[in-house]
């Protein structure tokens, strides 16, 4: 099948690739392993304008809630959580000599 593109020309999509504040890379890098570079450029974009539509609609400014929000919210869960992984990843210690 024959391509319209030009040769050298870049897709669409490719001029949204920088990651925004509002968008941490890892979740970009998260939502890429699991659907693809360019729909988690587009799920981004998708967030960002949600919140712009907010913001707009309620008069309100925008607020970073923090890196550790959710972890503040459900400490517990978080607590237990990072438990198993610290006994998953531990070596059985040995008395020393």
């Amino acid at each position: 099948m024959w391509s319209l593109r030009k040769r050298g020309q870049k897709p669409p999509l490719s001029r949204l690739e920088p990651a925004t504040p509002t968008s941490p890379p890892r979740t970009n890098e998260r939502l890429a392993a699991r659907r693809g570079g360019k729909r988690a450029v587009i799920a981004v974009a998708h967030a960002i304008l949600v919140i712009a539509y907010h913001l707009l609609a309620d008069g309100r400014v925008y607020v970073d809630l923090g890196p550790d929000y959710f972890d503040q919210r459900a400490r517990e869960k978080v607590r237990v959580r990072l438990t198993k992984r610290l006994e998953a990843h531990a070596t059985p210690r040995t008395e020393p000599r």
